[in-house]
C-alpha cells in the first residue's frame, strides 16, 4: 500500500487520535514510521527535543513512504534499513506553530541492512527498547496504538 494509491476516503475508517481543533487551519501530513528490531528483539525508538518517536516522518515532495522510512532512519539512527510490507496505518492530529497536522501514518516492518558512517540529525538518540515498553515511551498516541497492534499481530 502506497499513499498515492490511497485515497481521503480510505483515511476514514482507520484510528484517529488527537483533537480536531476548528480554530486552526489543517495541513494533511502523509507520514511513515518503521518497526526496527536489532539482533536483541529490542525495537528502535528516537529521542528527540520534540519528543520520543518511531524511525520515521513526513513524506518529502515526490517520495514514496518506503523512501521516507530509509530516509528518516537513516538521519535519525544512523541506520540503512530495508522496508518492508506496511502492517498498519493511523492517523494522529498534531498542533504544531497555530496549525493543526493532520498526521496520515503509514507503519512499516523494516530490517537492518547496515549501519551508516553518516552523521545523524543532532539532537537524536537512539534507543532501543522492549516492543512491549515502546508504547509507554512514545509521544504520540497513534504510534503507541501502531506498537500494540504490530505485536498483537506479530503473536496472533
Amino acid at each position: 500500500m502506497t499513499e498515492s494509491g490511497s485515497t481521503a476516503h480510505g483515511w476514514r475508517d482507520v484510528p484517529r487520535f488527537g483533537t480536531r481543533s476548528e480554530s486552526k487551519r489543517l495541513i494533511v501530513r502523509p507520514s511513515a514510521y518503521g518497526f526496527i528490531l536489532n539482533r536483541d528483539g529490542r525495537l528502535a525508538v528516537v529521542r528527540s527535543p520534540e519528543g520520543t518517536f518511531l524511525p520515521g516522518g513526513g513524506l518529502e515532495e515526490g517520495e514514496t513512504p518506503e523512501e521516507a522510512v530509509v530516509r528518516e532512519t537513516l538521519e535519525e539512527c544512523g541506520l540503512v534499513v530495508h522496508v518492508g510490507e506496511c502492517v498498519s496505518r493511523a492517523v494522529q492530529l498534531v498542533v504544531v506553530e497555530d496549525v493543526l497536522l493532520e498526521k496520515r501514518s503509514l507503519f512499516f516492518d523494516a530490517r537492518i541492512e547496515s549501519e551508516s558512517s553518516t552523521r545523524m540529525e543532532h539532537g537524536h538518540e537512539t534507543m532501543w527498547v522492549a516492543p512491549a515498553a515502546a508504547d509507554r515511551l512514545l509521544s504520540h498516541e497513534s504510534q503507541s496504538w501502531a506498537v500494540r497492534d504490530w505485536m498483537e499481530r506479530a503473536t496472533g
